[in-house]
């Protein structure tokens, strides 16, 4: 599964750690691996997105969350809520003054370009098939 973080008429956004995301990682081994999008096989795209791109996105993330980029291990399991917190402390102390956090070397996106989308809500069922 992976979280969308926004569309546009390109497709579905996802921005995190490239560095441990196991999604990424697959993406440079199998792209087939990734196409499983909301538990059901699609015949999708998976792009990745350039880095002026990711950036402007990022632009507009609120700066706590620009601070989490830097201080979350996504993906990754740690010892406790702690080691979190004494992350995110070390890198609120490092941008300090800092106005525009860059995005992290690590942190990058990933395009969902879906061939067929499908809704389902209540009785009411909607079926697509091209571009978003």
């Amino acid at each position: 599964m992976i979280s969308i973080k926004d569309v546009d008429g390109k497709g579905f956004i996802n921005l995190s750690n490239f560095e441990t995301l196991k999604k990424s990682k697959d993406l440079s081994t199998n792209q087939q691996e990734l196409q499983t999008f909301g538990g059901r096989n699609w015949n999708d795209k998976f792009v990745l997105m350039a880095a002026p791109e990711c950036e402007a996105f990022a632009k507009g993330r609120a700066r706590n969350s620009r601070i989490c980029d830097w201080a979350s291990p996504q993906s990754v399991a740690i010892s406790d809520r702690v080691e979190l917190e004494t992350e995110v402390q070390r890198v609120q102390e490092r941008f300090i003054g800092v106005n525009e956090i860059p995005i992290p070397p690590f942190w990058g996106g990933l395009r969902v370009i879906p061939d067929v989308i499908e809704f389902w809500q209540g009785l009411v069922h909607l079926f697509v098939h091209g571009s978003v």
